[in-house]
């Protein structure tokens, strides 16, 4: 479902607290403002995860006026020019198909003329909506008089083969205190069968009610949510002691999958019986300075204006202008209260992560969930399985072979059909058995809580009992000496990030990153490590080299640079600084780790 919000705001920064709250009502991925009130050439800040689109025709230097257009970033779409004596903004759109929406805004005192519309509409190459207030009365959309204006509308619908989405409602609030339907949703007629409009019930502090209208979309099955181990909560002694029986139940075997099974299941049945889990579900977010005493001023002041339309007193009138008033004042102090609230609360013991949590929820940025569509050759794809699967065969290019040099691929093709791959001293390195030293080294070494496909993480191995970990030892080293490694480690759970600065609709804006199991990413830390102290203690990595290196980084490669370029500067002598960037270095890696068995089987680490 797509929605669309259209509202005659009557002032953007007057009733920004109102749209704040609508947006997080309705979550519409498309708002049009009328009477943004702000001048030709100026802008305003929108919302988190919005674009926005504001205009105001040249001549109106004042703030009066004015249009806007906020869009959800996460959507494709395109700005179409529209040249017209009417303060129009047309935004091209696509999802499953595409569409545009033309927001536009009439004044009472403007003059204009059905081919001025007409002209609009021809810049047009899509199906399109007409959202916007044009003063203009009919009875057609539940105006009681026509006007002449409305009476042009009327004829343009006609001619033009249009549909009037209006459910009949009232859209405006008079100062003569009365109700009129000004605000229209027009759109052509091939799109019509996928659109229902509704005008909501209460005014936001405007004198325009807001409209909401919902477009159908493909239906796309969204892949439930896995809930997640909540590390920080976890019963320690209860999953040592239940993995301690599960193992003693369970006896070894020398096949290396079966094995592999056996301490996934272990691990994971005692990881469900003493650590909590999240809840799935999809809670709706609350802003923070948001309170049970707002909520009741709310609830009062809509009332209340239910009241006075069932009345149309004066009185009722006056209660419900008091109770806005009173609600919109304990709104802003609020919002204020909370962000000064949190600022006492930050100080040199504040956890980053929390405190970093907290800015994102008072600045209402909440991370996309989901790609809603990505770009292909053949047009937008909105279904996630579609998504997937066009990442997929996207990422895999990466290491395709004809990505390299002829050279390179001849050279790989030699090592690779080469009877052996390791000379003797790198193959007792990789190959002799892991003693227990080693392996609680590197285990203590590992840090992060992110798991892979099998949801075991690095605190859960960390606080695996000794009978467990010594039967990991043993399956580690099974795998060294048989020469096979388990299949179900081979397998990650590939999660796309956004670049930033890139669009959310290509391939090429996100970046892959692999999850693997960490059953098998402990594994292969072992070997590297191995591999890391055989060629520093061999000196086969130059004293220069940071990388790969403990104790080493990128700050240690640019003190060096630093060193150099001061010596000479103070020397009066030329530097040469040649810098290379490999693309997709890593993604392009095959393999981390060729080497052989001691009964020659090759071992092949992916």
């Amino acid at each position: 479902m797509f929605n669309i919000l259209q509202w005659n705001m009557h002032g953007y920064y007057n009733n920004f607290h109102e749209l704040d709250i609508l947006i997080k009502e309705y979550a519409p991925s498309f708002i049009s403002l009328q009477e943004t009130n702000l001048a030709a050439g100026k802008s305003a800040t929108a919302p988190n995860q919005y674009q926005s689109y504001f205009y105001n025709l040249p001549q109106n230097l004042t703030s009066k006026r004015g249009i806007a257009i906020l869009i959800k970033k996460s959507t494709p779409h395109k700005q179409i020019p529209v040249s017209s004596n009417i303060a129009t903004i047309a935004i091209e759109i696509s999802l499953s198909f595409q569409f545009s929406i033309i927001s536009l805004y009439i004044p009472p005192s403007q003059n204009f003329s059905c081919s001025d519309l007409i002209n609009i509409f021809r810049t047009i190459s899509t199906p399109f909506i007409i959202v916007g207030d044009f003063n203009a009365w009919s009875p057609l959309w539940g105006s009681a008089t026509t006007n002449i204006r409305g009476s042009m509308i009327e004829d343009l619908v006609f001619s033009e083969n249009l549909i009037i989405l209006n459910d009949n409602k009232p859209t405006h609030f008079s100062t003569h205190k009365t109700f009129t339907t000004v605000d229209l949703t027009i759109c052509s007629s091939n799109i019509a069968p996928k659109l229902t409009t509704n005008t909501l019930s209460h005014l936001h502090g405007s004198d325009h009610y807001p409209i909401l209208t919902s477009l159908s979309t493909p239906f796309t099955s969204k892949s439930p949510q896995k809930p997640r181990f909540i590390i920080g909560k976890a019963n320690w002694d209860m999953f040592g002691t239940t993995a301690s029986r599960l193992c003693a139940d369970r006896p070894c075997t020398p096949n290396i999958s079966r094995e592999v099974a056996t301490i996934t299941k272990i691990i994971r049945i005692s990881a469900h019986l003493s650590i909590p889990q999240t809840n799935p579900k999809v809670h709706k977010k609350i802003a923070p300075h948001w309170s049970s005493e707002l909520s009741q001023l709310r609830s009062e002041k809509r009332f209340l204006w239910t009241e006075y339309k069932r009345t149309r007193s004066n009185s009722n009138l006056m209660l419900y202008k008091k109770a806005n008033a009173i609600f919109r004042k304990k709104l802003k102090q609020s919002k204020r209260e909370c962000l000064n609230k949190f600022s006492e609360s930050i100080n040199h013991q504040t956890n980053p992560k929390r405190a970093w949590s907290d800015i994102k929820r008072l600045s209402g940025t909440n991370p996309q969930s989901h790609i809603t569509s990505i770009n292909s050759a053949h047009g937008p794809i909105v279904d996630h399985k579609q998504i997937a699967n066009h990442f997929a065969k996207y990422w895999s290019n990466y290491s395709h072979d004809s990505n390299f040099h002829p050279t390179f691929l001849s050279e790989k093709n030699k090592y690779l059909n080469s009877s052996s791959k390791s000379s003797p001293a790198t193959s007792s390195i990789t190959d002799c058995k892991i003693n227990n030293i080693e392996f609680e080294s590197t285990l203590s070494s590992l840090s992060g809580r992110t798991p892979g496909a099998d949801r075991i993480s690095y605190p859960m191995l960390q606080h695996l009992p000794p009978c467990m970990k010594t039967r990991l030892l043993m399956l580690y080293n099974n795998i060294l000496s048989q020469g096979t490694f388990p299949q179900a480690w081979k397998h990650a759970v590939v999660v796309p990030i956004p670049k930033s600065g890139n669009p959310s609709t290509e391939t090429s804006g996100f970046r892959p990153i692999s999850l693997l199991n960490c059953l098998g990413k402990l594994l292969e830390k072992i070997i590297a490590r191995r591999i890391s102290w055989h060629a520093v203690t061999n000196n086969s990595m130059s004293p220069q080299q940071m990388a790969y290196k403990d104790g080493q980084s990128t700050i240690d490669a640019l003190l060096l640079f630093e060193n150099h370029a001061s010596s000479a500067l103070a020397n009066r002598n030329h530097l040469s600084a040649l810098s290379i960037d490999f693309e997709k270095a890593f993604d392009r890696e095959p393999t981390l780790y060729y080497g052989n068995s001691k009964n020659g089987a090759l071992v092949a680490i992916f």
